[in-house]
């Protein structure tokens, strides 16, 4: 038996411009609903802050095959 992997970039929504916050709820219910299909998160690397880019935070996931 293997592993497969998944990479997801898990969308946040922010509170404000110049302060960015996290919202934590949202980022709990992606990674939920991947946990109810058998996915085991591996490693999570938080967002880094810049300028007008994309805010996501990246994880990797695994299940058996």
């Amino acid at each position: 038996m293997g592993w497969e992997y998944k990479v997801a970039e898990l969308d946040y929504k922010t509170n404000g411009f110049i302060k960015q916050k996290l919202d934590g709820q949202i980022i709990e219910n992606q990674l939920n609903e991947l946990g109810r299909n058998n996915w085991e998160m591996v490693s999570f690397t938080p967002p880094a802050v810049t300028g007008f880019s994309k805010q996501v935070c990246t994880a990797v996931f695994k299940r058996h095959k």
